[in-house]
């Protein structure tokens, strides 16, 4: 596993995927009343409008209150991402041979989103960078986003998509019961991160105004994208992607 990403940090709480821009956090002062200024710790992802000093803060839980915009959640229907296993990993080149320029890992897919509609329920594989062979290891159960198809076919061997110079990933930790998702420092400067929290603040701007219209959609909480999530759970946020995506289309397109 990667060293240098952060694991172990502390979970994150729920709430702070609830954030839209036009949300405050808020602090309160000893004798209630409001505090002026940001708080000593203060995190822009908890307000993306940033506001000025001269601004209250008050403890109060964030909500939502205006739709989050298409440009964040929306990209994330059109991107290819899949919770696996590693069940093989690459073998030592040799000497005296060539060294190739990808690492084929034989992989479990354990469940998946593909903005395409593809099935990728038979991919057989996925692929690194040569250099990069070393990050994963067998038996690893890993969210990773996916780029282009090595073969034809319905079996196949997908890349690993990079940005940064990176591979798109993290990772999910057994406890001894379960494996629950772990967000790592690298993966939250990645894009696909940045468009899963906007979809977050989209499924909770909808929870709210289903609360508000007492419809039935409100009645079980959704799943959102946060640390502790286990693969089961993956999959039920995959769904919820994937009957966003074909809402807001069949929405677009009667318009």
């Amino acid at each position: 596993m990667e060293q240098d990403d952060g694991k172990g940090d502390c979970m994150r709480k729920r709430s702070k995927f609830l954030v839209t821009a036009s949300i405050f956090a808020v602090a309160m002062n000893m004798n209630g009343c409001g505090a002026y200024g940001p708080p000593d710790e203060f995190d822009p992802w908890w307000n993306i409008a940033e506001p000025a000093y001269g601004v209250p803060y008050y403890y109060e839980e964030p909500m939502a209150t205006i739709a989050p915009t298409e440009s964040g959640w929306y990209k994330l229907t059109q991107r290819a991402f899949a919770v696996l296993r590693i069940v093989s990993v690459p073998q030592k080149v040799q000497e005296e041979e060539e060294t190739p320029a990808d690492a084929v890992y034989g992989i479990e897919i354990l469940n998946f989103y593909d903005g395409t509609g593809a099935d990728l329920s038979k991919m057989t594989g996925i692929s690194l960078r040569f250099k990069d062979r070393y990050l994963f290891s067998e038996g690893d159960v890993l969210l990773v986003e996916l780029g282009a198809k090595l073969q034809e076919g319905d079996e196949g061997i997908y890349q690993v998509q990079y940005e940064k110079d990176r591979p798109v990933h993290t990772w999910f930790e057994y406890d001894g019961e379960a494996y629950h998702l772990e967000i790592l420092q690298g993966f939250k400067r990645q894009t696909l991160y940045d468009y899963l929290y906007d979809f977050n603040a989209y499924t909770e701007w909808n929870y709210k105004v289903n609360q508000r219209e007492g419809s039935e959609d409100s009645l079980t909480e959704p799943v959102y994208f946060e640390d502790g999530m286990t693969i089961e759970e993956a999959a039920v946020f995959f769904d919820a992607i994937t009957k966003a995506k074909e809402e807001y289309e069949a929405a677009t397109e009667n318009k």
